[in-house]
């Protein structure tokens, strides 16, 4: 994602962090995503009764419940790294905490709309998202944030 982008702003340039330092602000989307992952199952457990109403083949939409508490993560992880990294004057902390939501959205979105929603085709959605990203979507947000270089609209890019 390229939100990322923005810890190295945030951590190296604003608060002095060495570089070894900031790549542990990533242990913060380690615990989302596990926290994002075992959200999944409370989410996705009426879906075996979906199975025999539907005879099999339930429709996908039905999995996409974390997906959209994913996106309103992904939405609250991204304000609150970009506006609470800006200033110095804020406890490292606080935007370090940010990114456990940011890797949540990550974990829930992925599990809900490639693995699971669309069983059949996931693998080549999950390569068509991969080679995207690494084409256009990820040089082209990396190129407009960086002129910026100030942490708040990184987060909002």
């Amino acid at each position: 994602m390229a939100v990322f982008e923005a810890l190295p702003i945030i951590f190296v340039k604003t608060r002095h962090f060495t570089i070894g330092q900031s790549g542990l602000i990533f242990i913060g989307v380690g615990i989302g995503t596990t926290i994002g992952a075992a959200a999944f199952f409370p989410l996705s457990a009426h879906y075996p009764a979906l199975m025999l109403k539907w005879r099999g083949f339930p429709p996908p939409e039905q999995r996409l419940f974390g997906a959209m508490i994913g996106g309103t993560s992904l939405v609250v992880g991204c304000f609150w790294l970009g506006w609470t990294g800006n200033y110095a004057a804020v406890p490292w902390y606080v935007p370090a905490l940010a990114t456990i939501p940011i890797g949540a959205s990550v974990s829930m979105v992925f599990i809900s709309f490639f693995v699971s929603g669309f069983w059949s085709c996931g693998e080549g959605e999950v390569a068509d998202v991969w080679l995207g990203r690494r084409s256009w979507w990820t040089p082209t947000l990396g190129t407009l944030r960086r002129p910026l270089r100030r942490a708040r609209w990184c987060g909002r890019l």
